[in-house]
């Protein structure tokens, strides 16, 4: 995938928004781009937070794992577990109207997001416990993990969403994927409390 589009990780951070949710159950694909796109802002945000911790251990700093664990958490939790599918779903609606060619290999992509996602999560959690981490490797594999999924969150905005506006009123049900943001969302989950903090913070600062 080229890496085209207008996403942009270096949005202000005071973009984070829930306006993108709704009502969980049925729902059209127009809304559902308007959630996805709003997931996407969020999800820059954390990316950048991610980029921040990883530039100090880069040059020598010691990250904040508290931060890196919740990010990871939830990048695993929510984009890996709810994001994602709801864009499996975007894209089995195109193929079912015959518009999905050449994007067979959106599945597969998130896939390998979620396992690269995990492999992260968890060299973020042993270090957290004590465990020896070799610095250069949390930094590359933690830079590789970032700007792939920005590069994906581009790539969705130019072309798999561009295209799913084209069949905007076909319902959508979304099953078990109707779950809200745990952090972003109207209610933020107690385990992220202190991501949530972290992140008014930085809009603040």
């Amino acid at each position: 995938m080229e890496p085209v589009g207008n996403y942009d990780h270096h949005r202000d951070m005071s973009t984070a928004s829930t306006q993108g949710t709704f009502d969980p159950g049925m729902s059209d694909v127009r809304s559902l781009l308007t959630a996805l796109r709003t997931d996407h802002r969020n999800m820059g945000i954390l990316l950048r937070l991610l980029r921040r911790e990883v530039t100090t251990a880069r040059h020598g700093g010691d990250p904040d794992f508290d931060l890196l664990t919740d990010i990871m958490n939830y990048l695993t939790v929510y984009a890996d577990a709810v994001h994602h599918p709801r864009e499996d779903l975007v894209y089995a609606k195109l193929e079912a109207a015959g518009k999905g060619g050449g994007l067979v290999f959106v599945a597969s992509d998130h896939a390998e997001l979620a396992a690269d996602g995990k492999q992260l999560r968890d060299e973020v959690e042993a270090a957290f416990s004590g465990a020896a981490l070799a610095r250069e490797k949390f930094v590359i594999d933690a830079m590789r993990y970032v700007e792939r999924l920005e590069e994906h969150m581009r790539w969705e905005e130019s072309d798999l969403f561009h295209r799913a506006e084209s069949i905007g009123d076909e319902a959508v049900e979304l099953g078990d994927l109707a779950v809200s943001d745990p952090v972003f969302g109207h209610d933020t989950s107690p385990r992220f409390a202190s991501l949530l903090t972290h992140i008014r913070d930085s809009v603040s600062a």
